[in-house]
This record gives C-alpha cells, structure tokens and sequence, in this order.
C-alpha cells in the first residue's frame, strides 16, 4: 500500500516538502504579519521560495527571525532567519506585503494649480503597503483645496499633492478678533500677505498702524493671540 501511494506520487509529479523548509517560510511571514504598520487591515503576505540548500532544509532549534540593521517592514522586506543549533546558518529571505484600502484616485488628469472640486476624485482599492508617499481616503472638510503637481487619471493622491487655496490675500479688508478671557475685542485690519484657512498671516491694524500676527479661521476672520 505505502509502495503504491509513494508510486502515485511519483507519477504527480508533486514532492513533499521537509517541515523545516516549509516552516522557514511560515516564521518570516509571521514575523512580517505582527510588525507592518497597517494591523487594522487584511493583508496578503508571501514570502519568497527557500534556496535550493541542503543547510535550510534542517533546525535543530526554534528558527528566529530579525529584522537586518537599516531596514523596516513594507511592500518588500527581507527577514533574516537564523538556526541557532550547532550547524548553524543564517538565511536572508524576500517577504512581499500587500494591504487594500479604499483610497482617493484622480478621476480625470489634474494639473499644477487647479482648484480640485469633489467630482474630479473617485474611492477606489488599491494595495497601500506599495504607496510610499502615503495617500488619502477623504478630502479635508475645511477650506478649499489646490493641486500642487500633476496627478494622472487614476492615480492615488497624496498628501503632497493638495495644498490650501488661499482663502485671505494681501491688501484685503479682514476683522482682527482679540480675546481676552471673557471679553471679545474686534477691529478691522489690513492683510500683508497671503494665507489659507488655518494659516498664520501678519495683519496691520488699521486703527493703531500695529502689525499683529494672526490665524485664519473664515474668509474675513482673523484671530489674535
């Protein structure tokens, strides 16, 4: 019976990997799993096939796995393995990661300066453990937003290519608003440069001719600290 099974086999063309190869493979994809930085997420993780040694195929002892000076845990790490017995060896093996979110792509081109509009952003997947420059999965609710550089029609967005639209600019007319405990003071004040919602600006007071320093919080509002 076993002679006839080893024969089935055979015929297959499949072989049975040693527990130690196969658990080589399951410590360095293990220790990716407890450190990349998106646990909230499902995540695929496959690391590459064992070399082709007789040396990886046997551990007397737990494998460890480490992390090598230098590196960090993403789309593609390489763990070290190290056999502690007293044949001892050290593998160094190729771990892929790949974590899906829903994220905001560019529905249409976007060019350098444009004022972006909700209709020209779209929610699709997209494996973020390969989006080095981060990504977004909302626009921000306040305020107004610029592209900063060009973005392809289906392209991810990041952080670094939306900036805030000017929302006071220089020589505008805005209202000073000075609080003091309870008591709220509010004078009229001449913007001396641009700035978005939630930037910081220096202000001439009109009344007293004093350049204050402010922070924007509407369209005419500035407040004094």
């Amino acid at each position: 019976m076993r002679g006839t099974a080893l024969f089935i086999l055979m015929l297959s063309g499949t072989t049975m990997a040693s527990p130690a190869v196969r658990d080589t493979r399951a410590v360095a994809e293990d220790f990716v799993a407890a450190r990349h930085p998106w646990q909230s997420l499902q995540a695929l993780i496959k690391a590459d096939p064992i070399p082709r040694d007789e040396r990886f195929t046997r551990c007397g002892k737990p494998l460890e796995a480490f992390l090598p000076a230098g590196t960090r845990v993403g789309s593609r790490t390489t763990i070290g393995i190290r056999c502690g017995d007293e044949q001892g060896w050290t593998l160094y093996l190729p771990v892929s990661l790949q974590v899906f979110a829903d994220v905001l792509v560019a529905g249409t081109t976007l060019t350098p300066n444009q004022s972006l509009q909700p209709g020209q952003v779209e929610t699709k997947r997209r494996d973020i453990a390969g989006l080095g420059y981060g990504y977004l999965t909302s626009l921000p609710t306040e305020g107004n937003w610029r592209v900063r550089q060009i973005v392809q029609a289906g392209q991810a967005l990041t952080p670094n290519d939306l900036q805030p639209d000017t929302l006071i600019r220089r020589g505008q007319t805005v209202s000073l608003r000075v609080k003091l405990g309870d008591i709220e003071i509010s004078q009229r004040g001449e913007a001396l440069s641009d700035a978005p919602l939630r930037g910081r600006l220096q202000v001439r007071n009109r009344e007293s001719g004093r350049v204050v320093d402010g922070l924007v919080v509407s369209e005419s509002l500035v407040d004094v600290r």
